[in-house]
């Protein structure tokens, strides 16, 4: 997979999407970080008449329960939002009491909802 890294925009994601499809070794799948990002790419394949998964795959960073009904097919990542939001707050607090607090990684699980 190939990840697009770009302003979150339709026109954007469109032109990294062109890009990336119409290169001399086309890519295969494409991993897309936002909303407004995945409809200018869903636009890129489009154009190309390229069939989604077979032709190209593609995934986003957020995994939204609409993205049943989108054609093509989407895969996404499900995020713990609840959880990360729960461990933001819990750390700028935590920074806030002791603003020299070493930074800190937190991971989180995440899960590959694909769709066919």
């Amino acid at each position: 997979g190939i990840g697009l890294a770009a302003l979150a925009s339709l026109g954007a994601g469109e032109r990294a999407a062109a890009t990336l499809l119409d290169g001399p070794s086309p890519a295969t799948a494409l991993v897309v970080a936002s909303f407004p990002l995945l409809t200018g790419v869903v636009r890129a394949v489009r154009a190309r008449k390229l069939a989604v998964p077979s032709d190209v795959v593609l995934v986003t960073s957020d995994d939204y329960e609409w993205l049943d009904v989108f054609d093509p097919p989407i895969t996404g990542v499900v995020q713990p939002r609840a959880e990360m939001g729960g461990k933001a707050a819990e750390l700028l607090l935590a920074r806030l009491e002791e603003p020299r607090r070493r930074t800190t990684t937190v991971a989180l699980p995440c899960t590959l909802r694909v769709r066919t």
